[in-house]
């Protein structure tokens, strides 16, 4: 692809996705090379998550204003003024749903034989590095937040490791979020007069 086509403001959702997947990867994969010691290849995966964010952005603004309102994710994020951690978890979550290959990155971060799942722990690792950078990102969490305050997310309890520790609760989009993020009709097919 040519620079100038990758810099070319989105021209749908679709594109959006595409990219914004790539950004979780490399955030994913940063993170495996934190967990693992190897610092410069975390160094060049933080610069390559940075770039695509910066790029995100760059084609988000540029897009023609309908395209703009159009994608999912920042539409929602404008609308409910939400942090940009908020934000990525949002994606993280979604784009689990669209590259199966990512399940195989949170069983690696995690440390067990078998983790696809995006849980608490994961999403938090993702993003922070130290200790209690972590404890203080499990309030992003807590019911009075805006992820769970706007049932953006619902944190599955199902697993027994998961009852009493936060951190091994799923993150799980609700079918009305997905919608939203992935560019489907948000009202899951309702009349239009019910849209809010």
């Amino acid at each position: 692809m040519h620079k100038r086509a990758s810099a070319a403001p989105f021209v749908d959702n679709a594109e959006y996705l595409e990219l914004a997947c790539a950004r979780v990867r490399a955030c994913v994969e940063r993170a495996i090379a934190v967990a693992e010691g190897k610092t410069a290849d975390a160094e060049k995966l933080a610069e390559r998550a940075s770039a695509l964010a910066a790029e995100l952005k760059a084609r988000a603004e540029g897009a023609a204003p309908a395209i703009r309102e159009a994608l999912g994710l920042p539409s929602l994020q404008r609308r409910l003024g939400l942090a940009d951690e908020d934000a990525d978890v949002l994606m993280h979550a979604a784009a689990a749903q669209l590259d199966p290959s990512l399940g195989k990155l949170h069983t690696k971060l995690s440390g067990s034989a078998f983790h696809p799942w995006l849980d608490v722990g994961l999403a938090v690792q993702v993003q922070h590095d130290g200790v209690a950078e972590r404890l203080r990102a499990r309030s992003r969490f807590q019911p009075e937040a805006p992820l769970l305050r706007h049932r953006l997310v619902t944190l599955d309890r199902a697993r027994p490791e998961a009852r009493d520790n936060v951190n091994a609760c799923e993150i799980k989009l609700p079918p009305r979020v997905a919608r939203v993020i992935l560019g489907a009709d948000p009202t899951g097919g309702a009349s239009t007069y019910a849209r809010l």
